[in-house]
């Protein structure tokens, strides 16, 4: 995959997701579209916060320096279906999330369940990343020995 097509899938989602989910989360903490304790919502944001922003310089510091006709060696499903997987799940957790919510039979640990499958998503997007900074860095070692 060349590296502007990994420069142009990976920063732009983490720059969206990390915009997206950090106001929906404070706009809506406590309220019926996201029915969870203040303190779980800033949970929530402190790992999704640091560890996103932490992605985007590590994707704008790494491939910023590259020509944009590098490959990197990786498969495109490695750079794709992440992010596509990560907003899965975390629209999937607050839609379930505000349809069971139902004032007379309130959800047990919905704080607990959001801060749950942040971490988790937030753990894939790590786990992803390092492989691609991986092969960059080994591929551009490789190329400075030659």
């Amino acid at each position: 995959m060349k590296a502007k097509h990994v420069r142009n899938i990976l920063g732009p989602f983490f720059l969206i997701i990390t915009a997206m989910v950090g106001v929906y989360v404070l706009l809506f903490k406590g309220g019926p579209l996201l029915p969870i304790e203040s303190a779980d919502a800033v949970s929530s944001l402190e790992i999704i916060v640091p560890v996103f922003v932490g992605q985007l310089a590590i994707i704008v510091q790494n491939y910023g320096k590259m020509s944009d006709n590098k490959n990197i060696p990786v498969a495109s499903w490695v750079i794709v279906m992440p992010p596509a997987i990560v907003i899965l799940m975390l629209v999937s957790v607050i839609g379930y999330i505000v349809w069971s919510n139902n004032h007379s039979q309130p959800l047990d640990n919905v704080g607990e369940t959001f801060r749950a499958v942040v971490t988790l998503a937030v753990s894939l997007l790590n786990a992803t990343t390092i492989i691609v900074i991986s092969k960059f860095l080994s591929n551009d070692r490789r190329q400075a020995e030659e």
